[in-house]
């Protein structure tokens, strides 16, 4: 038999799911059940729904989040057992009458429950994919007597076939009657059947809902008043247009009008809607749900976009929109009699005319669906979510103990880490509730193996569903960067750069530009360039070597307040290990959503905070990666050759004067004249040294920057680090010819 997949909890009360063979259930389970809940429905219900109860509660279907129960928030994803509850006893010989008439379709298993009823149980060939929809799962199982023969059984429990929340308590006591699953092509054959008069998008356009005629009929005609109970689809009640039929329950309701099998009712067996209110009432309606039907359709000059019936964006040529609205919106494109267009001309006329926007794109974790945006109508087509939360409040490491432990040892102090959680927690509560908030670049620099690429990619990259390597965008080297504006988290390797002078320059700017700046420009190929937003967070990873070290942003010009430093500890003596990747990776399938839930929660400490709150909590850095990166940049290597020369010029060439003034290119000059000197500040330009000269003065330089439109002038005086040895202070003077 091929593998098969059950999911269950262990009480009714908990949410965690845990994938299972229910069969395979230890049959000794039983004695550890209390005597009472075998003859007690009402106490076996206390006692599967006690936290405290360590049982097997199963079902067939795996919701979007296999590791969650099913529920409004965790609808059904597919469904691989079927397990069909017997609501009566029966004895042997009558179960065994009735699987003999279900001939080659009998089921895999038989359980007997608790209450020594029986439970039939089918394994699937291959699963029924509900598309993540519960109307749509209920819909599939409402039928699934199709499919399978259970009818065959008396007194089948309806209501637990339909509920896709349904699980079933394991009475640990089974028989297996045979190894075949429902064949794959029959399980596929019943669900495109059946799916083909499943409506997607509301009612058919001749169908009106009887909600909406119900007042109508009651104001029209006195006698609607006798119908008994709901007026509802199948409903009886009496012929009361027919003055002389006075049977009570002769006609029957459904959504295109009443059958009469009154016999006065002869000649209006059947009464539509246009019979009872007229031809002009109907094309209203008709009208209004024409609108209806191209509801979330819209046009960008271009293309068509809307969504499939897996929620997913379509770009759409009118050959295909065409196909999509007689198919899947029952939109006709036959010509009514005398008319010289078809409802499916008028649909895509509305569509060109109604649904106009300027671009379609995606903005992610902005407001999905139409957005006002630089004064113009542009639809987000963005459709990911952050890995949902977890119910409950959760203190840290209770249900995510690996994550904690990994985090509590992984930073050099308890400063870093409650800086580090702040930034995730606004990171996620600002994707969570679709209102991207801008925040720093952080760096995460150590050794190799310490675990930063658990951190970006499988830890806070799979709390926001996904993350790209950005690396070709900051380098300039991405033509199609559309996977970009998908995501929240990007994703950056300090080893995959290949850094120079200009391509760190480069990245620099790219990463300023990436923090500050929202808008950019996205690139799909067959797809017109379009304007998004983008405020996600950027995530690069370091080593701690001084060659590495060179990744890191020139610190300083304005670029501290975007950046966030965090040094990880060389090597962990809490006793932590890394397992196994594939244990990792099921570790975390559990326990994220539980640290999810903690950040969602999580209370910035006030010391964090900061007044302006313009990228969130305030950014943290590791004093040991601000003196080494200072060590490594470039400005670092500039700032020992104008140190020499400051030294040749104020204690050897002109030891009386205080001060230098002149242009980058004089001062490059002067540097360049002197033998001792000239090797290495060839390896400089006058213009990379003009670039580098404000950055020194923020690194200590006793540097002035004035000037011009048309002249930029620096005055380096010796400062402290060169005195005049003695000698009485004089008028200050300069080779500048600007000055003289």
């Amino acid at each position: 038999m091929r593998e098969v997949k059950c999911f269950a909890l262990r009480n009714l009360s908990s949410h965690e799911i845990n994938e299972c063979l229910p069969w395979d259930f230890p049959a000794e389970n039983l004695a550890k059940v209390p005597p009472d809940c075998f003859a007690d429905k009402k106490l076996r219900d206390k006692w599967a729904n006690t936290p405290a109860t360590v049982h097997q509660m199963y079902s067939g279907i795996c919701g979007i989040n296999p590791n969650l129960r099913i529920s409004k928030e965790n609808p059904p994803h597919d469904c691989w057992v079927v397990p069909i509850d017997v609501d009566c006893k029966l004895t042997r010989p009558e179960l065994d009458g009735a699987l003999e008439r279900m001939g080659d379709r009998k089921p895999n298993y038989i359980e007997t429950t608790f209450s020594g009823h029986f439970r039939l149980v089918w394994i699937l060939g291959r699963p029924i994919n509900f598309l993540d929809r519960a109307d749509y799962a209920k819909y599939l199982l409402e039928r699934l007597h199709e499919l399978l023969p259970y009818r065959q059984v008396p007194n089948i429990d309806e209501g637990a076939v339909t509920s896709a929340t349904r699980y079933y308590t394991n009475g640990c006591r089974w028989e297996k009657i045979h190894d075949v699953p429902v064949p794959a092509d029959l399980v596929l054959g019943w669900e495109m059947g059946v799916s083909k008069k499943f409506s997607f998008h509301g009612p058919e356009l001749i169908e009106i809902p009887l909600e909406i005629v119900a007042p109508l009929l009651k104001e029209k005609y006195p006698r609607f008043a006798d119908w008994d109970g709901d007026f509802v689809v199948d409903s009886m009640g009496p012929t009361f247009w027919e003055p002389e039929s006075t049977s009570p329950k002769s006609a029957i309701a459904n959504t295109k009008g009443i059958r009469s099998f009154a016999q006065h009712a002869e000649h209006h067996a059947f009464m539509s809607w246009a019979d009872f209110f007229g031809v002009p009432f109907v094309k209203e309606f008709q009208t209004k749900q024409m609108g209806a039907a191209v509801d979330g359709i819209y046009f960008d000059n271009h293309q068509f976009i809307y969504k499939n019936l897996k929620g997913e964006w379509m770009f759409d040529t009118t050959d295909a929109l065409s196909r999509h609205l007689r198919v899947e919106r029952s939109i006709s494109d036959r010509r009514p009699k005398g008319a010289n267009y078809s409802p499916l001309d008028e649909a895509i006329i509305h569509i060109r005319n109604h649904g106009q926007i300027a671009s379609a794109g995606s903005f992610a974790f902005y407001p999905k669906g139409l957005m006002p945006y630089q004064g113009k109508r542009f639809l987000n087509v963005h459709t990911i979510d952050v890995l949902p939360p977890a119910p409950g409040p959760q203190k840290w490491g209770d249900n995510f103990p690996f994550v904690a432990k990994f985090y509590d040892g992984w930073l050099t102090s308890r400063d870093a880490l409650d800086s580090f959680i702040s930034y995730a927690a606004y990171a996620y509560r600002c994707a969570y509730n679709r209102d991207p908030q801008p925040g720093p670049v952080s760096y995460f620099i150590g050794p190799p193996c310490c675990g930063k690429t658990l951190n970006t990619r499988y830890i806070i990259g799979a709390l926001f569903n996904g993350y790209a390597e950005c690396q070709d965008w900051i380098m300039g080297r991405d033509s199609f960067n559309s996977e970009l504006w998908q995501v929240f988290i990007w994703a950056l390797d300090d080893n995959s750069l290949g850094l120079d002078q200009r391509t760190h320059r480069l990245m620099t700017e790219m990463l300023k530009r990436a923090c500050a700046n929202q808008a950019f420009r996205s690139n799909e190929k067959y797809r017109a360039a379009s304007l998004v937003d983008w405020a996600g967070r950027i995530l690069a990873s370091c080593n701690d070597d001084p060659d590495s070290l060179r990744a890191i942003p020139e610190i300083g010009m304005g670029n501290l307040d975007k950046l966030n430093l965090f040094r990880c500890v060389p090597t962990r003596t809490d006793g932590f290990v890394f397992p196994e990747r594939p244990v990792i990776t099921k570790i975390l399938a559990k326990e994220l959503p539980y640290f999810a839930k903690y950040l969602m929660d999580y209370e910035i400490p006030d010391r964090l905070l900061t007044p302006e709150k313009r990228y969130g909590p305030k950014v943290y850095h590791d004093p040991s990666v601000i003196t080494e990166a200072n060590q490594s940049s470039q400005a670092a290597g500039v700032g020992e050759q104008l140190d020499e020369w400051m030294r040749i010029y104020f204690t050897e060439k002109h030891p009386a004067r205080d001060c230098w003034e002149g242009t980058a290119y004089q001062l490059f000059k002067s540097m360049m004249t002197d033998c001792s000197m000239g090797e290495a500040i060839g390896r400089t330009s006058a213009d990379q040294l003009g670039k580098m000269l404000p950055v020194l003065a923020m690194k200590g330089f006793d540097i002035k920057v004035h000037g011009n439109e048309l002249r930029r002038l620096f005055t380096i005086c010796r400062g402290k680090r060169y005195p005049k040895n003695g000698a009485k202070p004089v008028a200050e003077t300069t080779d500048n010819p600007y000055t003289k």
